[in-house]
């Protein structure tokens, strides 16, 4: 459940976050998805996976022993996917990169959030495929 400065710690995340390089095992997307969740609502949900991977075929490996993005998000969050359109800040989503990846980000309203090579990227909206809702 969203605690009730949950848009105020997400707005610090972003802000802490906006600079910070992608780093797998540290600020990937699942793990800045996850921590995101964790400013808003209190839970670590990948408090059993921090720490147990630090190259991109472990967290391959991992993202695919749930079977893709999808089903470790709904796993995670307990929750099914929704629609993107029924997104709302702070909910999290996935969505295919101007490059043709799959990846996991932030709605921050209209764009989406997730980390990159120099920082933070900005997505718009309209790219995500899939959406789960942090209550």
């Amino acid at each position: 459940m969203r605690n009730s400065n949950w848009l105020e710690n997400l707005t610090a995340l972003i802000e802490e976050r906006r600079n910070v390089p992608y780093n797998v095992g540290a600020n990937d997307c699942c793990l800045f998805a996850a921590d995101a969740i964790l400013a808003m609502t209190g839970d670590d949900l990948a408090k059993d996976l921090r720490g147990t991977y630090s190259t991109e075929a472990e967290a391959t490996a991992i993202v695919e022993s749930y079977g893709g993005h999808g089903p470790l998000l709904t796993k995670f969050l307990g929750v099914e996917p929704k629609g993107p359109l029924c997104a709302r800040r702070g909910d999290i989503v996935i969505f295919i990169t101007p490059g043709g990846m799959e990846t996991i980000g932030v709605c921050m309203g209209t764009t989406i959030a997730s980390p990159g090579d120099d920082g933070l990227n900005i997505f718009n909206f309209d790219i995500a495929t899939q959406s789960w809702a942090v209550d």
